[in-house]
């Protein structure tokens, strides 16, 4: 490196003074040919730690490195103090601290499974419509559903179809045929954590058909439930059915707890049951129960604490007694430029209107007479 860096000041010192030892007479050419050189040799980069000008016999091979680029970098800087770092460590220890390479045999995409099709609960038979040619179970399904009940595998029919799933594939290991209540059903086993899906070519093999409405499928003889599972209808029968009505009787049809409804009540600055009624109502959910909010309103500690007096009922009675079409209030008004005639009684605040040809004096009065005095 040092021995580069002189070459560097000789020329220059030759550049800028002239070399003594030419006479001064240089072409063209030969300055072209000098200006080359110097471009080539500032790629190079000497690993000679001699501090001697002349080279030594250990010298006389010096390495050197030639200094590439394509593109931009980021953080050059970093990048070459590393280099340098590295290059010194070599240089020192004669080793070579970046190490040999190792394919990185990890599959880069992280996958997420829920595990639901597992082997530990059989979930039925899926009435899947999109699956249009052959009838398939996962692998884990269906030893849940050995456990119940003794199906051996068909391996004679191993590889018969190869399934697709998404952007992925699977070929069959065989096949099992599954009785069921619309009927016997050949389904190809895959190694795939899926549920039983039920082709729409073997419904129409069946003679069956969805209907989605009642939740029922339909054959030729008889009518057979489903299940809405998971956004699914599910196929279920005997034993499976009811071990799905005894697991329901665990599960929480309540969305909250007391906590939260009591939390929800106070975030809405504790409104009287009227009130929240009045508030849920026009933001759609008309499913909303009165007497639920009037439940929640008994036991709230604070509204019990700081609950107004009972209102009392409040009635004005009127000094003369009312006197319907006594005295009638007309006016007309316009809807898209079309005249509507308006009329409203004063003591009842009865109304009637008719939509006006025009505005005639004599249309306007048979026209109060149609609405109003000849009914």
């Amino acid at each position: 490196m040092t021995k580069n860096l002189y070459n560097h000041t000789d020329h220059f010192l030759a550049e800028l003074e002239g070399d003594p030892e030419e006479n001064g007479n240089i072409n063209e050419n030969n300055i072209d040919h000098l200006d080359i050189e110097d471009k080539i040799e500032t790629l190079i980069l000497n690993t000679s730690f001699s501090h001697s000008r002349e080279p030594t016999d250990k010298d006389d091979e010096p390495g050197t490195t030639y200094n590439t680029s394509f593109g931009t970098l980021e953080n050059p800087f970093q990048l070459t103090s590393y280099l340098a770092d590295i290059s010194f460590q070599h240089a020192i220890t004669g080793l070579n601290p970046a190490g040999s390479y190792k394919p990185n045999n990890e599959d880069p995409f992280a996958f997420i499974s829920s595990g639901r099709y597992n082997s530990d609960r059989f979930y039925g038979i899926l009435i899947d419509t999109g699956a249009s040619k052959h009838s398939t179970a996962g692998l884990k399904q269906l030893k849940a559903l050995q456990k119940i009940k003794s199906l051996p595998i068909n391996k004679t029919k191993a590889g018969a179809i190869k399934v697709q799933f998404g952007i992925g594939s699977s070929d069959s290991i065989g096949s099992i045929n599954l009785e069921t209540p619309i009927g016997f059903i050949e389904f190809q086993i895959v190694n795939a954590d899926t549920p039983f899906l039920l082709s729409l070519s073997d419904m129409d093999k069946l003679r069956v058909y969805y209907d989605n409405l009642r939740n029922i499928l339909i054959t030729p003889t008889k009518t057979v439930n489903e299940v809405r599972r998971f956004g699914h209808a599910f196929l279920l029968w005997g034993i499976f059915l009811e071990s799905f009505i005894s697991f329901s009787f665990y599960m929480n049809p309540c969305f909250l707890t007391e906590t939260e409804l009591r939390r929800l009540h106070r975030r809405f600055g504790h409104p009287s049951a009227q009130r929240l009624y009045t508030i849920l109502k026009p933001s759609g959910h008309n499913e909303v129960d009165k007497k639920n909010i009037d439940y929640l309103n008994k036991f709230c500690n604070y509204c019990q604490k700081n609950k107004g007096p009972p209102q009392r009922f409040r009635f004005k009675i009127q000094e003369k007694d009312i006197q319907f079409n006594h005295s009638i209030n007309v006016d007309i008004m316009y809807i898209e430029n079309n005249p509507i005639l308006h009329t409203i009684d004063d003591a009842t605040s009865y109304q009637a209107a008719r939509w006006l040809k025009n505005i005639t004096n004599k249309h306007t009065w048979d026209t109060i007479r149609a609405c109003w005095i000849d009914v």
